[in-house]
């Protein structure tokens, strides 16, 4: 059984560097799908796939450190492909754009 991550890195090109080399590598035997979350808006977060279940978020936090300062691990996170959707409606069109560029890539829960 396998689980996601996702790692925020200090700077973009740590993010990128984590995309391109450790896509593919090997942790606790399974082989980690790495890629760069396109929602990010500074880009500094990649996505994991096929992360042992059970494994600690401190070795997630070791493995990736090759590419950068990491600044931030969750072990167990919904994947993008699964992470639901809300509707919010506003009374205007002013309140509702207000929103959207208040709120686009916050982090909720």
């Amino acid at each position: 059984s396998s689980s996601t991550a996702e790692v925020r890195f200090e700077d973009a090109a740590s993010a990128q560097n984590a995309a391109n080399m450790l896509n593919g590598s090997i942790l606790g035997g399974a082989a980690l799908t790495v890629t760069l979350d396109g929602n990010s808006p500074d880009m500094t977060k990649v996505n994991v796939a096929n992360v042992p279940a059970g494994i600690e978020w401190q070795k997630v936090k070791d493995h990736f450190r090759l590419c950068g300062n990491v600044c931030f691990v969750n072990v167990g996170c919904a994947s993008p492909s699964s992470s639901s959707t809300a509707e919010v409606r506003f009374e205007d069109a002013a309140s509702a754009r207000n929103a959207a560029n208040v709120l686009n890539g916050s982090i909720l829960g």
